[in-house]
């Protein structure tokens, strides 16, 4: 029995990827470089999964600051004023104000009902992206969003090409690399367009016209894959080409979090200054009010 039988046993833990360059490395006598080669793909998507998360990370943690302000003053500034105001009798609240103080007394009144909805609403659409038909409408839907279709366009292209060449570096047939990445593409759509890819070249066309026919790999890409088919390095230029999408969802990341901070303060000043405008509104009238009664 060979080692990649033995890694066969568990598809769990042992992707197509794995499989393939062992069984590679067996068959060429150098399963030593074909694990180096595992070992430094997979340290790579790591640093890369590492570093989308962390562009999402900071992004979650102020939107959930601003709910937890947002809690604080519906659950329990608003009330207070809105006992104060209800005892003065035949003051005229501002719309704004009347809008806040209704805003706070439904989400009081229907809490529970509302902390349900959102709970069972993330449920069953954790459970509906976790199908197939799911993962589509997500995996299009990200890449129809600005700020995360470029930062999923960069991640697709840096594992799609690092993929690729460390399946031909390991001595893997290009149609057998293709096949393999169609199945691990993290993006159903991307996928799709590797499957797409295969087919063609499979009927005898260079790998950068279907690239191209896509359109989901930038002019770039095309023209770099076209360059190394036609010196015949393929697999050291989509190894230039991982390295410049890495960099690249580096440098995204960093300009985004610089530039997202000051926005979201902005926004969330503009909210607390709405609902204290709102507040504050009626006290601003009624002292005036009584200053012109004094005079």
């Amino acid at each position: 029995q060979t080692f990649r039988d033995s890694l066969a046993k568990h598809p769990a833990v042992f992707t197509n990827l794995w499989l393939n360059l062992v069984e590679t490395g067996e068959a060429s006598g150098h399963l030593a470089g074909s694990l180096k080669q595992l070992s430094r793909h997979f340290e790579l998507a790591r640093q890369l999964q590492n570093e989308a998360r962390t562009a999402l990370t900071y992004p979650a943690f102020l939107c959930l600051a601003a709910i937890g302000v947002l809690a604080v003053f519906v659950y329990w500034l608003i009330p207070k004023f809105s006992m104060m105001f209800a005892s003065m009798e035949g003051m005229e609240l501002p719309v704004i104000t009347r809008m806040v103080i209704g805003l706070s007394d439904f989400a009081r009144r229907f809490f529970v009902v509302i902390i349900g909805g959102v709970v069972g609403g993330g449920y069953l659409l954790g459970r509906y992206l976790r199908t197939p038909a799911g993962q589509w409408v997500r995996d299009q839907f990200v890449l129809n969003v600005p700020f995360f279709r470029t930062l999923v366009t960069y991640i697709q292209l840096a594992e799609f090409s690092r993929g690729l060449a460390t399946l031909l570096e390991s001595g893997v047939p290009l149609l057998s690399g293709l096949e393999i990445l169609e199945h691990s593409a993290t993006n159903r759509i991307y996928g799709r367009a590797i499957g797409q890819i295969r087919e063609m070249v499979k009927e005898g066309k260079t790998m950068a016209e279907p690239m191209e026919r896509t359109g989901v790999f930038p002019p770039m890409a095309v023209q770099m894959v076209q360059v190394g088919e036609e010196v015949g390095e393929l697999a050291k230029m989509v190894s230039r080409i991982a390295a410049y999408y890495a960099e690249r969802v580096s440098i995204f990341i960093a300009r985004m979090t610089r530039l997202f901070e000051p926005i979201a303060v902005v926004i969330m000043g503009i909210l607390v200054l709405f609902i204290v405008l709102s507040i504050f509104m009626p006290l601003f009238s009624l002292s005036s009010g009584a200053g012109a009664k004094i005079r």
